[in-house]
């Protein structure tokens, strides 16, 4: 709770991996507890963000195209 007495987000750190995936050319975004991140050979540190839409966005400023980690990142998060 905050001070105000409103809830507080939960925040993850988000990544995104500096390879694309060989298939679709896309940049993964993961959160820091995705065991396919600990798998990456090269990653970017996006920040601390309260939902993946934010870390797609940062991670758009980096490469054009990007996606969400299948495993980590579900759509019904925001």
């Amino acid at each position: 709770m905050s001070r105000n007495g409103g809830a507080v987000a939960e925040c993850d750190h988000y990544f995104v991996n500096k390879s694309p995936q060989v298939i679709t050319g896309n940049h993964e975004v993961h959160k820091n507890t995705c065991l396919s991140l600990a798998m990456a050979e090269s990653k970017s540190y996006l920040g601390f963000f309260p939902n993946y839409s934010e870390a797609i966005a940062k991670a758009m400023t980096i490469f054009t195209r990007v996606s969400l980690c299948g495993f980590c990142c579900h759509k019904d998060e925001f």
